[in-house]
């Protein structure tokens, strides 16, 4: 039960990694998007809190972090709300034009 608690964690960590930092560069990495529009401190406090969940997550998926239950299933939670937040705004960007 261990291997398969660490594995899922290991797992949604790196699934966590890279569609939140995919979310940070399709949000953030254009100008023209209404986001950019938002005042400094939205920003800034947006901007920081993904930045936390990809260097938080990044680390754990480096180190083999073998957390309680709670927080595996916490990561996964949030490996799956990134997946869909980073298709979401792609999918509506795009219908844009």
């Amino acid at each position: 039960m261990e291997t398969i608690k660490l594995l899922s964690n290991i797992a949604a960590n790196i699934v966590l990694f890279v569609y939140s930092l995919m979310f940070y560069i399709y949000v953030f990495g254009d100008d023209r998007k209404a986001i950019a529009k938002w005042n400094m401190t939205k920003l800034f406090l947006l901007k920081v809190g993904v930045i936390s969940i990809i260097c938080g997550s990044l680390y754990s998926a480096v180190t083999l972090s073998d957390p309680a239950i709670g927080e595996v299933v916490l990561n996964i939670g949030l490996s799956l709300l990134f997946v869909w937040a980073y298709d979401f705004h792609k999918k509506m960007f795009k219908n844009r034009g």
